[in-house]
């Protein structure tokens, strides 16, 4: 079983680097997603929960609060023209 600090890895690309308990996706880490997005942060149980981070493919960015993987709370969505929504 994996735990502490490792990557997974893809066709030689990485998908997750960060903390791993017991064969889980656990702690700080990063993940790239098929589609390009980029999120750093607390991950429990494979996903974003917490403090985190995501950068799109558009130039958009978010940071801010996640609940099971999903923007939830406060944060702010900077758009690549400059727009900012929190």
């Amino acid at each position: 079983l994996k735990s502490g600090f490792g990557a997974y890895f893809i066709n030689k690309r990485v998908i997750y680097a960060g903390q791993w308990l017991n064969d889980i996706k656990r702690g700080e880490g990063n993940i790239l997603y098929k589609d390009g997005i980029i999120c750093i942060g607390k991950i429990m149980d494979e996903v974003l929960h917490g403090n985190g981070s995501c950068f799109y493919v558009t130039g958009d960015h978010y940071i801010g609060n996640f609940d099971n993987g999903l923007r939830n709370g406060h944060g702010f969505y900077s758009y690549q023209n400059g727009s900012i929504y929190n």
